[in-house]
C-alpha cells in the first residue's frame, strides 16, 4: 500500500485534487492519457485498471480492430498502434461524443493529433485551437492541456503521443467496454 495523499498523487500527475477526489469517489473517469498518469503515479501499470485490446501483428486491420472504453466515459478508442518492443509511439483512434471535453492535464512527451472527422477543440496552455477535419496539432505535452467536443455532432480523431498508453505487461484488469468491431 503507497498511502499517497490525493495531493502527493496530484503533484505527481499535473491533475487537480479536486478531479482526482471526483475520480476516487467514482463521480468521473479519467481520460487515457490520465488515466496512465495516474498509473505511473501509483506505481502500478494502466493495465491494472483497464484492459485494452492488444495488437502483436505489424498489420493493424481495420476489420480487426476492437474498440473499448474507459469506465463511466462516452469515448470510443480503437487502438491502431502495435505491441512493439520497446516502442516509441502510441496511438488511438478516439471517437468524442458532442459536447464532451477532458480534464487538464500535462505529462512528458509529444502529442499529435489528426481530426478525421467533425470539430474538436484542442487548448495547450490557455490557448483554444479548434480544429476541423483535416487539421492537426503537435505539442509538448508536458505543457497543460485539455481538448473536446463543443459541437452538436462527434468528432473522430487520430491521437499519437510518446506516452505509453499500452505497456506490454498485462495486470489484473478492471472492467472495460468492449465495442462493437467496424
Amino acid at each position: 500500500m503507497l498511502n499517497l495523499t490525493l495531493k502527493a498523487v496530484s503533484e505527481a500527475t499535473g491533475l487537480s485534487v479536486g478531479f482526482l477526489s471526483q475520480v476516487e469517489r467514482n463521480l468521473t473517469s479519467p481520460s487515457l492519457s490520465s488515466l496512465v498518469s495516474i498509473s505511473k503515479a501509483l506505481k502500478a501499470s494502466v493495465d491494472y485498471f483497464l484492459v485494452t485490446p492488444s495488437n502483436t501483428g505489424l498489420v493493424n486491420s481495420r476489420k480487426n480492430r476492437k474498440r473499448f472504453s474507459v469506465d463511466g466515459l462516452p469515448l470510443t478508442y480503437a487502438r491502431v498502434s502495435n505491441d512493439l518492443p520497446n516502442g516509441q509511439i502510441h496511438s488511438v483512434i478516439t471517437e468524442v461524443p458532442p459536447h464532451w471535453e477532458s480534464e487538464t492535464s500535462s505529462h512528458e512527451g509529444e502529442d499529435f493529433i489528426y481530426i478525421i472527422s467533425g470539430t474538436e477543440l484542442i487548448i495547450v496552455g490557455g490557448e483554444e485551437y479548434v480544429l476541423e477535419e483535416g487539421d492537426t496539432i503537435h505539442y509538448d505535452a508536458s505543457i497543460p492541456h485539455s481538448w473536446g467536443n463543443r459541437s452538436d455532432k462527434p468528432a473522430v480523431s487520430l491521437f499519437v503521443g510518446t506516452q505509453p498508453l499500452f505497456p506490454g505487461t498485462r495486470g489484473p484488469g478492471r472492467k472495460t467496454n468492449p465495442q462493437k468491431k467496424d
